[in-house]
């Protein structure tokens, strides 16, 4: 087999493999999940308007940028620029369930059971994605310096991940696809808001520009994996822990650590 045989065969290989895992996904954690019917009705939410939604969502991007000038509290993570991005999701995510108490009151049920089961199905899938991607394309194994900072960088990610399923509601406020499109909206504003920090303000976050393709890839495939954890759990608590994880897995094997 020649060089160029032995690329394509490889990259072949690399995509079939990663799609099967991402196929796979789905069902395992309808799994791990357990089901809606375990799950009590209480927790659902109704979604705010997307009229209201959107302009808080970028009001919030905005102003925590530009508060981001004055310092990066987390700078004592060690994540080169992921700090910068925990620090975002901490101050902004906290700023918009402020906002939004009121619903925040309606969805302060815990169901603990299911939130031990999604972070444990996170920290699964983490490890299977990663085996996968270390093995046949990046070094994506989390070594014990990048386990050591998960959990910081968890807590800084889950007020955003909370805040952003209050905002979006229960699986029966909207049409799925809708939901779906209103979350990665939500997105796009955090990242024209991001965007604009380096550009317009020189934050000096490039690595924000440099990885906003695999970040785009990140976002699309965890939201869909977060919007099973929710249908199956309806919980606000397991979806947004469940979703923290993910990103904070993301980020760790994506920026270098100190």
């Amino acid at each position: 087999m020649t060089h160029g045989g032995r690329r394509t065969f490889f990259t072949r290989s690399f995509l079939l493999g990663t799609v099967g895992l991402v196929v796979l996904a789905g069902p395992f954690l309808v799994e791990a999940a357990g089901g809606q019917q375990e799950v009590e009705i209480a927790e659902e939410t109704p979604a705010v308007r997307p009229a209201v939604a959107l302009p808080q969502v970028a009001l919030v991007s905005v102003l925590t940028v530009i508060a981001l000038r004055l310092g990066v509290p987390l700078r004592f993570v060690h994540v080169f620029q992921g700090d910068y991005l925990a620090s975002f999701f901490l101050f902004g995510g906290l700023a918009l369930l402020a906002w939004n108490w009121k619903i925040l009151r309606v969805s302060r049920k815990i169901a603990v059971g299911h939130i031990l089961a999604t972070a444990v199905a996170a920290i699964v899938l983490i490890l299977l994605f990663g085996a996968w991607l270390d093995l046949t394309f990046y070094e994506a194994w989390l070594t014990i310096p990048r386990w050591l900072r998960m959990p910081g960088m968890f807590l800084a990610f889950l007020p955003w991940h909370l805040a952003e399923e209050i905002l979006l509601g229960g699986e029966n406020s909207a049409n799925r696809w809708v939901r779906t499109a209103k979350a990665l909206a939500f997105r796009a504003l955090v990242w024209l808001a991001l965007m604009g920090g380096v550009f317009l303000l020189h934050t000096g976050e490039i690595l924000m520009v440099l990885l906003s393709v695999y970040f785009g890839l990140i976002f699309v495939l965890q939201r869909l994996a977060v919007n099973v954890v929710r249908r199956e759990t309806r919980s606000v608590g397991a979806a947004a822990v469940f979703g923290a994880i993910l990103l904070a897995g993301f980020c760790l094997v994506i920026f270098p650590v100190t």
